[in-house]
Formats: structure tokens, C-alpha cells, sequence
């Protein structure tokens, strides 16, 4: 683990490009949860999906209180290698490319999966 003094400038780059890709792809699954918890027409749907919509907002929270600790240098991380982000960045393109509106919830929490397990394998090696 290694915190950003020790960490090196590539190494501090691959951190933050990981991070700001695996926000946008959460970002975009936040947003279409939004969409079909009012689109739902059960009310158990609209429930589920509210609730998966503050499970990423809580993800997403979590994500931006551990970079900023890791910039304060009160969190070690492994650093990512550029396979990760790119991985994550991929994750993301395809989510943009994809068309919003016919992603189910379950694909939607796949996507939301895989760009977290990058994230998370960084700052809880």
C-alpha cells in the first residue's frame, strides 16, 4: 500500500484516471435508475430501483471520501496498473455507447459491479 507521497506521478495518474472512469460509469447507472424508478409501473419496481439508485449514490460518495483521503495522504492504495483503467475506461465507453433506455436494472447492476471491483481492489488491497 502506498500512500500519494510515495505513490509516483504515473502511479497518481492511473489512480485518478481509474477513479474518474469508474465515477462515470456510476454517474450513468445512478441516472438511468433515476429513470426507471419513475418509469417503473409496479410499485415494488419503482422501490427497487430507488433503492439501487441510493446504493450508488452511496458508492459514489464512499469513492470521492476515499480520493480525497488518498490525496491527503491518510490512504494507502495499490496502485492501479493501466490495464485496470483501461478496463475501467472501456467500461464506460461501452456504457455510453450502449442505448440508455433498453439497459435493464440487472445489466445496469453488472455494469455498476465492474466498474466498483477495479476501484475497490485499489483502496482495500
Amino acid at each position: 500500500m502506498k500512500t500519494y507521497t510515495e505513490c509516483t506521478d504515473t502511479e497518481v495518474l492511473n489512480f485518478l484516471n481509474l477513479y474518474f472512469a469508474t465515477l462515470d460509469v456510476l454517474y450513468q447507472v445512478q441516472k438511468r435508475y433515476d429513470a426507471l424508478s419513475t418509469e417503473s409501473i409496479t410499485l415494488w419496481e419503482r422501490g427497487k430501483y430507488r433503492a439501487l439508485s441510493l446504493d450508488t449514490l452511496r458508492d459514489i460518495e464512499l469513492m470521492k471520501h476515499q480520493r480525497r483521503h488518498f490525496m491527503d495522504n491518510q490512504l494507502g492504495i495499490a496502485p492501479p496498473s493501466a490495464e485496470m483503467v483501461a478496463h475501467a475506461k472501456s467500461l464506460c465507453q461501452q456504457l455510453a455507447q450502449a442505448n440508455a433506455i433498453a439497459l435493464t436494472g440487472p445489466v445496469m447492476v453488472t455494469m455498476a459491479e465492474l466498474a466498483m471491483d477495479s476501484f475497490v481492489r485499489v483502496v482495500h488491497a
